[in-house]
């Protein structure tokens, strides 16, 4: 059976490149100008889908487009497009009810596109009159084009901002900034489980931030909407770091949040269902846990707004408010737009109230996924009625213990454990020890809460102490209990006496101890190449490495697709040493030996959601002089040491007598096709020759003249055959014959990364219709094609290619778009699942209502021997009624 070659990721990567353009849909009128504070109105119907407004906006400008029904059952929703037809924005009902409103920083001045449509919601048949006002909110910071980077050869390539990454002061306003280049800073602080942190940020600053709460593998915990505050419990003992990030593209402003860090251990416990106004928490419906259940307590003639946004899987939210008799208050599904949930009322009572997150249909419900819910109200926070710990019946007989104090017992045969019970505070770290003191026994604990739910257990300090120590910060005010038993319990054979002793811990951490010594990173040596993802629920990944005191660090970073990673060098101490935004550290002089830390993390910031992934290249110790092997192709005379590079990089260097080559290497895959320039800064004017060497040194391509004779400025363009790390040789043209004398200067270094999938692809992507047939060839200079169609929820179509001409091999893709408006595989076909025929046919039940993306390319067995010819493409709609796939 074959296979299918063709990279999805290529495909996927190539509907966002610049310059791909979609056909305009056929009989679709020209848009109409509209201006800042004017109102228009239309209609829209079963004839007339949509309607366009072209709006000429400037950088920095603050567009709001307000979509409002004026007639009729008409639910609009309102996209925000460049006038080639990239998504920008879309809303459905943002302005409350079935108003759409956008609201959209303008990133560049341009023409731009308001396109009116109805919602797909209920299939999308509403019709009726709407009312379009767009208006100008202007932004507080006027946003600025990204700089570009240039990168000398004798400084780093850095720019040294500690501020983006600091330690968070628990009571004392943090205050940053945030642009289109620095799009994030980080901060982190040390905690303990059970311990409740709180983010709030201040709602006078020019700018709300986007907070978000990471583990200490920057996994992601928690993260608030722009002015709301951040309340967290946190679930383990370590470290952890929050994002202060700029929450759309384009945005730039200042901010400043306060940071409270509970110890837990006095004031009113807080159960981790029990919600404060201005809390959000996430939490998950599946199949077998449909419904959440969260509590809190309100004052009568509190206004409360209660929020559920899915945020993950197809999950259509639900919420119920709830008194403390089981009285359903209020219900919702779609309030809050997009199909997220919503509730706004005033508390008809004081007391405690219950919130129930859930789904459409509740247990009979066929939506899973996860959620946001965020409990936000004007009235200050409501804590729950202080009561003390009721001591369960169970425990009643069994002796007591208070903090400081030690129990003397027994293990033996007769009788193997004894239980003590304590009560505890939230936020109490417990240390507890049981030491024998007698014959041979090896110490056995457990950790209980009140309902008798084990939390934690403890068997042997080290492989040579069998004495048992245990740990543990408690969750709330309870009684607890400690059983003291052996290794195997019943079924154990050890036998003596114990001291058992019950302390509370210090959560303090060990002065001078190495914050590094608590993340999550990969070890890292001099020469080593790893490759990473970058992740949406995992920000950043972090690598550690030593170094020697005064050597050079060089770490770079190489991503899928030219993306760009933010660098942030520390010491063990998490002290920041260097900060990049493209990508490269260089030459960065260790300032003492030991451990290192870089946080590796996408330039554009935790709202992108960026994925993909990575190569990271580390030289620490670089310096010395060295000498490529001579392999009879490189240049001779002094070479500089190798410097680490990642594409879309620039350096500068220079060719003198003494250094006749400087190198350059870079992590490459296998395919990629790489541009290297090189050129002449002057005032000298230097014959540049380029070579490019494979990990063996063996020379791939080379070059000396753009143009023999007129441009002496070197260029190579090469596609990598493997994965692995390539060497750039950059230096000049010498004469075999020593007629022509030797040029020295300086130069730039240019390596970038070429798109695979730009060259041999039709870059239109054609309309097709229902019962039409298309036809294009492919051969070997267009090898990719796009067709799209729009097609109603419910629908099965087919899709037919056949070969007319030729001995093509067709393959064939079909997409849908998510709500980042990127295309996501539905489904594919390479020989007909109809049999007796290579021409690939797909037959699909349509998911939603809206555009879809149809591939037709060609399968290869290898490179070399690519399939060619002419095929028709024909789209046919089987109506509503099931697939028969």
């Amino acid at each position: 059976m074959k296979k299918c070659t063709l990279i999805m990721g290529a495909l996927l990567l190539l509907l966002t490149v610049s310059g791909i353009t979609f056909a305009v849909p056929p009989h679709q009128a020209p848009p109409e100008p509209i201006v800042y504070g004017d109102t228009a109105t239309g209609s829209i119907s079963e004839i007339q889908t949509e309607a366009r407004y072209v709006v000429e906006a400037a950088q920095g400008d603050r567009l709001v487009a307000l979509a409002s029904t004026t007639n009729g059952d008409l639910d609009p929703l309102l996209n925000l497009t460049s006038v080639e037809g990239t998504l920008l924005a879309s809303d459905d009902n943002g302005g409350g009810g079935t108003t759409a409103q956008i609201t959209f920083v303008v990133p560049a001045s341009a023409a731009y596109l308001i396109v009116v449509t109805r919602s797909p919601e209920g299939a999308g048949n509403t019709t009726g009159d709407f009312q379009l006002t767009v208006t100008n909110a202007a932004a507080p910071v006027a946003t600025e084009a990204t700089p570009e980077v240039e990168i000398p050869t004798s400084t780093p390539a850095t720019t040294s901002s500690p501020a983006r990454l600091q330690p968070l002061q628990s009571g004392t306003p943090t205050r940053g900034s945030v642009d289109t280049a620095s799009t994030f800073n980080l901060y982190w602080f040390e905690g303990t489980a059970g311990q409740e942190i709180s983010l709030s940020p201040d709602t006078t600053s020019p700018l709300q931030p986007l907070l978000v709460l990471y583990g200490a593998d920057f996994s992601e915990i928690l993260r608030a909407q722009p002015g709301q505050v951040l309340n967290a419990t946190l679930e383990d003992n370590g470290i952890y770091f929050v994002a202060a990030a700029q929450v759309e593209p384009g945005s730039s402003g200042e901010y400043a949040f306060t940071f409270a860090n509970g110890t837990g251990n006095t004031g009113s416990s807080i159960d981790r269902d029990f919600l404060l106004y201005g809390q959000n928490i996430s939490g998950s419906v599946s199949n077998t846990t449909p419904t959440t259940r969260f509590r809190f307590r309100a004052e009568a003639g509190d206004a409360v707004t209660i929020n559920m946004n899915a945020i993950g899987g197809d999950l259509d939210s639900y919420l119920l408010l709830v008194d403390s008799s089981g009285s359903t208050i209020a219900e919702d599904d779609n309030s809050g737009g997009n199909g997220d949930a919503q509730i706004s009322t005033t508390m008809p009572t004081s007391g405690e109230f219950f919130i129930i997150a859930t789904r459409l249909g509740q247990a009979q419900g066929v939506t899973t996924g996860e959620f946001l819910l965020a409990l936000i109200s004007d009235a200050p926070p409501r804590l729950p009625q202080a009561t003390p710990p009721t001591l369960p019946t169970e425990y009643a007989e069994f002796p007591r213990l208070t903090y400081g104090e030690s129990a003397e017992g027994e293990v033996s045969n007769a009788v193997f454990l004894t239980v003590y019970v304590f009560e505890g505070r939230a936020g109490d770290n417990v240390n507890i020890v049981m030491q024998a003191t007698g014959g041979n026994l090896d110490s056995y604990m457990v950790l209980l809460d009140d309902a008798r739910i084990p939390l934690q257990d403890a068997d042997d300090i080290s492989e040579t102490n069998k004495n048992a120590q245990l740990q543990f910060t408690l969750p709330r005010d309870a009684f607890y209990a400690i059983v003291a038993t052996r290794f195997d319990q019943g079924e154990g054979t050890t036998e003596g006496t114990f001291e058992l002793s019950l302390d509370l811990a210090s959560n303090d951490q060990a002065p001078g101890n190495p914050v590094l010594d608590e993340l999550v990173t990969e070890r890292l040596a001099a020469g080593d190449t790893p490759s990473g993802t970058f992740e949406p629920l995992r920000f950043a990944s972090l690598y550690s490495f030593t170094a020697v005191e005064n050597s050079l660090i060089d770490f770079a970073v190489t991503a899928d697709g030219g993306e760009t990673g933010t660098l942030i060098l520390t010491d063990a101490f998490l002290n920041p040493i260097s900060v990049s935004n493209n990508g490269v550290l260089l030459a960065i002089p260790a300032p003492v030996s030991g451990d290192y830390l870089v946080i590796v993390a996408p330039q554009a910031g935790p709202a992108a959601n960026i994925s993909g992934g990575f190569f990271v290249a580390l030289n620490a110790g670089a310096g010395e002089t060295d000498t490529p092997p001579d392999d009879g192709n490189t240049t001779t005379g002094g070479t500089a040491a190798p410097v680490a590079i990642a594409y879309g990089t620039s350096v500068r260097g220079r060719i003198t007598e003494d250094v006749t080559a400087e190198q350059y290497v870079f992590q490459g895959r296998g395919g990629d096709i790489v541009d290297i320039s090189m050129t002449s800064n002057g005032p000298d004017i230097l014959d540049c020759f380029l070579q490019l060497l494979d990990a063996n040194g063996d020379v791939i391509e080379e070059n000396d003249d753009i143009d023999p004779g007129v441009i002496r400025d070197s260029l190579i363009t090469a596609t990598l055959p493997s994965d692995g790390q390539y060497t750039i040789v950059a230096t000049h043209f010498e004469d075999p014959t020593g007629q022509v004398e030797q040029t020295f200067g300086n130069y730039t270094l240019t390596l970038a990364y070429r798109d695979p999938t730009t060259a041999g692809v039709d870059r239109e992507a054609r309309a097709i219709n229902f019962d039409q047939s298309l036809s294009d060839t492919i051969d070997a200079d267009t090898y990719l094609y796009f067709y799209y169609f729009t097609g109603t929820q419910g629908d099965t179509i087919t899709i037919t290619v056949d070969t007319t001409e030729g001995n093509l091999d067709p393959l064939l893709y079909l997409y849908t778009y998510d709500s980042a408006n990127q295309p996501r595989l539905l489904t594919a076909n390479d020989d007909s699942p109809l049999g007796s025929t290579y021409d690939p046919y797909i037959e699909y039940r349509l998911p939603r209502t809206g555009t879809y993306l149809i591939a037709v390319t060609r399968y290869a067995e290898t490179a070399a021997n690519p399939t060619a010819g002419t095929y028709t493409i024909t789209l046919q709609n089987l109506g509503a009624g099931p697939t028969s796939q």
